[in-house]
């Protein structure tokens, strides 16, 4: 497996990740099966998040044990602080970790939305606020499709990575 630096974080993550998103579609016992299997193969980072259902609750009993293996990121999808406070701590429980390694803000993919989560008492003062608190290691952003917002994201100089869909 190869491994490269993932933005900002200094994270030596496989070049190849384990997207959860699909997780609630299956039975815990085979989501367990998958990404051990991709642990094997040397696979390093998941990627899930509190939108995908059932899916922090799997990754959690996957890598009981092997928390040191693998970087977990996680995405909240609320726009303000206290609901982005709510879904990092749900998020933690559902995984059963004191910490992700990365807390990304999840599809802020309008200009208004990107006002919103940047905004005093917005998401993003709430996942500086984890990282303080030692919840999160590293915040980013994802962004379908708009390159304004994109750009925002990049010129801002506030998150350590930026997830787009490709």
């Amino acid at each position: 497996m190869e491994y490269r630096k993932l933005g900002k974080t200094g994270m030596m993550v496989s070049v190849i990740g384990f997207g959860a998103i699909k997780l609630p579609q299956v039975p815990v016992d085979q989501a367990v099966e998958a990404i051990n299997r991709a642990i094997e193969l040397g696979v390093n980072f998941i990627d899930t998040a509190r939108n995908y259902k059932d899916s922090e609750h799997k990754v959690g009993v996957a890598i009981k044990g092997k928390r040191d293996k693998v970087y977990i990121a996680t995405k909240t999808a609320s726009r303000d602080y206290d609901g982005a406070m709510r879904d990092i701590e749900t998020s933690l429980r559902e995984l059963d970790v004191d910490r992700v390694d990365l807390l990304q803000l999840h599809t802020v993919s309008d200009e208004d939305v990107y006002a919103r989560v940047m905004a005093k008492g917005g998401a993003l003062e709430a996942a500086r606020k984890a990282q303080e608190q030692g919840m999160a290691d590293h915040v980013g952003i994802t962004i379908h499709r708009a390159h304004s917002v994109m750009k925002k994201a990049i010129l801002s100089g506030e998150f350590e990575t930026i997830m787009l869909a490709y």
